[in-house]
């Protein structure tokens, strides 16, 4: 299926991401330790509310990430990805290609392991989400 036709599939998808974030990143989760990370590691601006350009540009990376996914589910999978297909491939994309890319970056920029460990987990959530998404699609 052509990219343009699985816009629905990956908006959906790509609204995934405000859902995990917003429970991901709330004092029901991680807020608290996260804010404490944070702070530790030298980041004093605290963060409560989003402005909309962040919210927009927000939904335009997930919509990348999202298609990414999806022209890599239906490239290795002849188009016929399974629930299983959805899930491996969002736990190499979340964990074997983003959290290690930001290792290396808070290495360098020493904000710690458990800030690393937080946000790498929830990218693996958010990747294997968008894997969900498009292999349970009904095509």
């Amino acid at each position: 299926m052509a990219l343009l036709a699985a816009l629905p599939t990956l908006f959906v998808a790509s609204l995934t991401t405000f859902f995990i974030g917003g429970t991901w990143y709330s004092p029901a989760l991680f807020l608290k330790r996260w804010t404490e990370e944070r702070k530790r590691h030298g980041e004093t601006k605290a963060i409560v509310t989003h402005n909309e350009m962040v919210l927009v540009w927000s939904l335009v990376y997930s919509l990348i990430g999202a298609a990414v996914t999806y022209t890599l589910l239906h490239g290795l999978t002849g188009g016929h990805p399974t629930l299983l297909d959805g899930v491996g491939l969002g736990v190499m994309l979340g964990g074997g290609v983003t959290g290690t890319s930001l290792g290396i970056q808070y290495g360098f920029a020493e904000r710690g392991f458990t800030l690393l460990a937080i946000d790498a987990a929830y990218h693996v959530v958010q990747f294997v989400a968008y894997g969900i998404v498009i292999a349970l699609w009904p095509w």
